[in-house]
């Protein structure tokens, strides 16, 4: 994924809304509505729900490495959650939760 907004063409209204900040990489992952990553943030085999903000540089998930990742090694923030460091791979974070 590049820098930048992705959501509903042509919307007028913000919802929806996913922003990844330049120098964040996003790769084999779920990323629910109006979440932002912010730069040089690294999301990776991860779902995230809706309303996430991952802080600059933070690592969440690992590479698949191409491979199938199992369910264990999924790592899922729950909605309105803030991620200000690092998420192993497999982990659970609760909705509304800051991740310090």
């Amino acid at each position: 994924v590049h820098a930048g907004e992705l959501g509903r063409d042509g919307d007028d209204e913000d919802r929806g809304v996913v922003v990844v900040r330049e120098g964040a990489v996003v790769e084999d992952s779920v990323i629910f509505d109006e979440c932002v990553i912010e730069r040089e943030a690294v999301v990776s085999t991860s779902i995230l729900d809706a309303n996430v903000a991952v802080r600059a540089g933070v690592r969440v998930g690992t590479s698949s490495a191409g491979k199938r990742a199992h369910d264990d090694a999924i790592a899922v923030v729950g909605h309105d959650s803030v991620v200000r460091s690092d998420v192993v791979a497999g982990s659970q974070i609760d909705p509304g939760s800051t991740v310090a």
